[in-house]
């Protein structure tokens, strides 16, 4: 058969693939295991090649939070079902597989030297006995829960949504990606040069118990921070308001990206405008786990975008958002449209205290709550739970903290939700001032090993650690970067403050030594002066304590 029969008699339901199709937000978390676990499945070092599977090996029950946390004490020991007989034959083997993995750049600008963070996708060597140990620490530490904690939040906000009533509304939301705007036809300088503008989508399904409904709120302001949110957001409230007036609980959904919806700015604002503003009674912000935040307005999204597309294709002009708003808002049926103007997103960006408390946890949070019984208070949960709504439920007690806001954020006498007796003072809290928070990834830090301090770059971060980046030591406050890499992950514990970029020691083009500012420096060792000094005396303490049992 020839070719072109080949290609005449081809099934109408065959097509080509488009590079548009391919996957492109998954989960990081997610992949980096994927590839390690195909790899040790290949190599014939276990048994099955899919991660979800290999993971319940480390668990005795994949739904139970205990053993998912690894606090299980049946389960914490558990290692992966390993053929014995493989590994010894390729001990020593070295390996290839793929990660990905974010990188610390330079670049050279107008205004001197600059670093950012690129995610890039690496091929890794390690021995197959390194592979396997990394692998099982990763699955025990991070993966189990990691998708015990995807599963819990699917499935409780899933039973919230079938179990509305007529005082509760839940709101899907989410920014969508900026659509381009565009012309019916366009002169050559501004098809290819940068004369096109942005417009800022922020997408948000309503659930009520008879309904649902999609909005869309459009802007000319990209920004996408606190204030953007509470600004796209100030209209949708209104409608609800006004379409709904027996709602007086939403519980809201979202993705947790830590410049947008989880941060401290954005929990004031939640309280300030709930509470305040709208007068709602009660409100809860629930995140999917990082990495999973999928929903229906990411269709929403795309609807309004295609939309726009069609009427351009058919030779309508959109050329910003004013006008996005206006022609596409008269094709869609089922969705409504607001325009937000770019002044109402920077009046509530400039109303947010400078002076705001870091919220405690903040990368650990998957629900927050709000109530007007409880003003200047917000209770902070690591997993979303609703079994003895609105009142607090003792599911994972251990897990669950409060906030406080400034007094004047809310009336009230800032009554706690919880009836938790006050810990005791922490003796060590001026020996280390790092609190875990997601705007450090990308920022210096000194870190202590093997009792000395080096500065390094902070390239990821959980609950328990931090991966850093560090410098090589040549004397005293004097420090370059190494030809190989040291990326390490360090216990928080050994994270001993935040600081500037270190500076050249010489003003020489090209000096490679640099220092962190002395004055810095000599805090730095004052730090780790009496973290030695503290731990030295509760050594003795342990020993006199065993010397007196």
């Amino acid at each position: 058969m020839s070719y072109s029969s080949f290609c005449r008699f081809r099934p109408f339901w065959i097509v080509q693939r488009k590079s548009d199709a391919r996957e492109t937000c998954l989960c990081k978390l997610h992949e980096n295991i994927k590839y390690r676990v195909e790899k040790l499945y290949r190599l014939g070092v276990i048994q099955d090649s899919n991660p979800d599977i290999v993971v319940n090996q480390l668990m005795c029950d994949n739904k139970c939070k205990e053993c998912a946390y690894r606090d299980c004490s049946k389960c914490q020991d558990k290692g992966l079902d390993v053929c014995t007989e493989v590994l010894s034959e390729r001990k020593g083997e070295q390996v290839q597989y793929q990660q990905w993995t974010t990188r610390t750049e330079n670049y050279e600008s107008k205004d001197g030297t600059k670093t950012i963070q690129k995610t890039v996708k690496v091929t890794e060597q390690d021995t197959v006995e390194t592979l396997l140990v990394e692998t099982q620490t990763l699955l025990k530490d991070k993966y189990a829960k990691h998708v015990f904690n995807i599963k819990h939040q699917y499935i409780t906000l899933k039973q919230v949504k079938e179990n509305l009533d007529n005082s509760t509304a839940i709101m899907h939301v989410d920014f969508s990606e900026n659509y381009t705007a565009k012309l019916a036809s366009e002169v050559q300088s501004m098809h290819f040069g940068g004369s096109h503008k942005q417009v800022s989508l922020h997408t948000v399904v309503v659930y009520t118990k008879d309904s649902i409904k999609s909005i869309c709120t459009v802007s000319e302001n990209t920004y996408h921070g606190p204030g953007a949110i509470w600004a796209h957001l100030t209209p949708v409230l209104q409608y609800i308001k006004l379409s709904y007036p027996d709602i007086t609980t939403i519980h809201f959904v979202s993705d947790g990206p830590c410049t947008q919806y989880r941060s401290k700015n954005h929990f004031f604002m939640l309280h300030r405008h709930i509470l305040g503003n709208f007068e709602f009674e009660i409100a809860t912000w629930n995140f999917t786990e990082s990495g999973h935040g999928k929903s229906a307005a990411d269709g929403v999204g795309g609807t309004v975008k295609r939309t726009a597309d069609r009427l351009v294709a058919t030779g309508t002009d959109i050329p910003d958002a004013k006008a996005f708003y206006e022609n596409v808002g008269k094709h869609l049926e089922n969705v409504q449209l607001f325009l937000i103007e770019s002044d109402d997103i920077e009046s509530l960006s400039n109303s947010v205290p400078k002076d705001l408390k870091t919220v405690k946890g903040t990368m650990k949070l998957h629900q927050v709550t709000v109530s007007k019984h409880h003003r200047g208070i917000m209770l902070l949960k690591e997993l979303s739970c609703f079994c003895n709504w609105p009142n607090p439920c003792s599911c994972y007690e251990g897990d669950v903290s409060e906030h406080s806001f400034p007094a004047e954020t809310g009336a009230g006498d800032g009554t706690p939700l919880l009836n938790q007796p006050v810990s005791e003072p922490d003796v060590t809290k001026d020996i280390t001032t790092v609190d875990p928070h997601p705007d450090m990834v990308g920022t210096w830090c000194v870190i202590r090993y093997e009792g000395e301090a080096y500065p390094g770059i902070i390239q990821d971060i959980d609950d328990k650690s931090a991966e850093v980046n560090c410098m090589c030591r040549i004397g005293e406050n004097r420090f370059f970067w190494p030809l190989v890499k040291d990326v390490i992950w360090y216990s928080w514990s050994d994270v001993l403050m935040n600081i500037q970029e270190p500076r050249p020691v010489t003003s020489s083009r090209g000096s490679r030594h640099v220092q962190v500012d002395p004055e810095c420096w000599n805090l730095v060792r004052a730090k780790l002066a009496n973290l030695t000094s503290y731990r030295t005396l509760m050594l003795h303490t342990v020993n006199l304590f065993s010397w007196i049992q």
